[in-house]
């Protein structure tokens, strides 16, 4: 999008005139405040890597000058957190999430609207590796929280109601689940519209829970919307997007539209690969998805050769 490479090239010169300016404390603030700018630029975009070490830079330089505790420095560990966990390290990301999480009830409290949402961003981190139980148990408190502190409307407790009703999804009756996906898309189509980020999200969630449930044709057409918008959104190659063009792939394999399943699926792994590196966990769940597509179509051969192609130290 051009509107996003005319930012990204603003915030660089920004950032470059604000850095070579006579040194001094104003200066330097001046400087970090681009460096943030850019980064949350960069990571709308899926671009998390090249985030990182702006993200790292700002951190270091609060911890240096504001102290470990202070509120601009655990808003910066969370937003490292959260960049780590979207490359898919979320070891470190979930340190860091704890790390922040106690400095924020220490210093804001427990019932602070960024207490609560380090508590949902540690959930997800966990909820990503597989830790079920602890995730399920901090999704419930972090939407208790919001929904008593900002409302039952309020952006960040949608996203908690969205997040605690993926925890459940295993465990849950999956018409209560659908009905939270269903009660909280409606709540941010009237508040963001039917095109914004976070809506979107929640119609790639709506459409995993009716997947789950075989309702395959219901399920398509809800990720064709996802994906159809996240590329409008925030372009082809982001994460989202990327995600959304795997999970399509699979819902359209269980179908038996093989030759449309393994256009997506070549395309989420050849995507990923590029953004998010092969290590990342939807890498690999792009490269099993179409390696399964390939046995099921007797192509047992590629499907061996792809998984060899694509083990971790292939190339080493």
């Amino acid at each position: 999008c051009s509107a996003r490479a005319n930012l990204e090239a603003r915030l660089r010169r920004e950032l470059q005139l604000r850095e070579a300016a006579a040194p001094g404390v104003g200066q330097w603030r001046c400087a970090l405040r681009s460096a943030r700018s850019l980064a949350r630029c960069l990571q709308v975009q899926g671009r998390a890597a090249e985030a990182e070490p702006l993200l790292r830079r700002a951190l270091a330089h609060d911890e240096r000058t504001l102290g470990v505790w202070h509120p601009r420095t655990l808003a910066s560990l969370s937003n490292l957190a959260v960049c780590l966990d979207s490359q898919g390290d979320s070891i470190e990301a979930e340190a860091l999430h704890r790390r922040a999480l106690m400095g924020k009830e220490d210093v804001l409290g427990a019932k602070h609207p960024s207490t609560l949402a380090s508590i949902n961003n540690l959930a997800v981190c966990l909820q990503d590796q597989g830790k079920t139980k602890d995730s399920e148990q901090l999704c419930c408190l972090s939407f208790s929280g919001s929904g008593e502190v900002l409302g039952p409307g309020h952006p960040q407790t949608l996203a908690c109601a969205g997040n605690l009703a993926a925890c459940f999804g295993d465990g849950a009756g999956a018409e209560e689940v659908e009905s939270c996906f269903r009660s909280q898309l409606v709540h941010l189509e009237r508040i963001f519209g039917v095109e914004h980020l976070q809506t979107l999200v929640c119609v790639h969630n709506l459409a995993r829970c009716l997947g789950d449930q075989g309702r395959l044709v219901e399920a398509e057409a809800c990720l064709r919307r996802a994906l159809a918008g996240f590329e409008r959104a925030v372009g082809a190659e982001h994460w989202h997007t990327l995600r959304s063009a795997c999970c399509l792939a699979g819902c359209l394999a269980e179908q038996g539209k093989a030759d449309d399943a393994e256009v997506l699926y070549r395309r989420a792994l050849a995507g990923c690969e590029k953004t998010l590196g092969a290590g990342h966990p939807d890498t690999k769940e792009s490269v099993e998805g179409l390696a399964s597509l390939l046995v099921r179509q007797g192509r047992s051969i590629e499907a061996s050769m792809l998984r060899c192609l694509h083990a971790p130290g292939a190339f080493a």
